[in-house]
């Protein structure tokens, strides 16, 4: 029985995008961001996915106008044979906590691990405020009867982890029937413990070192 999924993350929608730029070109350039998310979803669609996780920072604030935040909402729940299953990152922390009414295929993990299952895939994942401690991940509770799927938004380090923004020390992850760690935070896309832990990279670039 397969499930075919998408994971992407750092799509920072809504940024600003004035550092170097005039506000005509700003403006085109926050909305070739919008116009890549639903190219997204089209892609989604045409190739049959039924899981899109977004591994944090979808927006680039918190504070979002009304009008972007709209648009995600409708393009989601515009199309609900897919779900969306979302943690939030460093940039977007908590940006639909005090919405209401959210599409019915939108799961948010907070910061609590959160579980969905769909067919034989245990999708987890957790918002993280800093770093990842042992302790949150000794509460991580994950079947080795079910395909683990677990969302992160953080920078795997091998040691001293603590010192990093958003690290999470690698060890916290092995032994614990994890079978695809799908991350957010780096914008380049990477992978490491034979394609078991990845970065999708961010889907349009937002500077030349990207």
């Amino acid at each position: 029985m397969f499930l075919k999924i998408i994971h992407t993350a750092d799509l920072h929608l809504d940024s600003k995008m004035e550092s170097n730029l005039s506000i005509k070109q700003a403006n085109m350039r926050k909305n070739e961001l919008r116009e890549n998310f639903s190219r997204l979803i089209e892609q989604a669609k045409m190739l049959g996915v039924e899981v899109i996780l977004i591994a944090g920072d979808l927006f680039d604030k918190v504070v979002v106008s009304k009008k972007v935040k709209q648009f995600v909402l409708e393009q989601i729940g515009d199309n609900p044979e897919i779900q969306f299953i979302y943690i939030y990152g460093n940039h977007d922390l908590g940006v639909f906590d005090k919405e209401e009414n959210l599409p019915h295929n939108l799961t948010i993990f907070g910061k609590e691990w959160g579980y969905k299952t769909i067919k034989n895939v245990c999708f987890a994942g957790v918002t993280i405020e800093k770093n990842v401690y042992e302790p949150l991940f000794d509460k991580l509770d994950l079947s080795k009867d079910k395909i683990n799927i677990v969302l992160l938004h953080g920078e795997m380090l091998k040691s001293n982890a603590s010192s990093v923004d958003y690290g999470i020390n690698t060890k916290l992850v092995k032994n614990k029937n994890i079978n695809y760690l799908a991350l957010g935070h780096i914008h380049k896309s990477n992978f490491n413990e034979n394609g078991r832990i990845i970065y999708p990279g961010s889907m349009i670039a937002g500077g030349f070192d990207e």
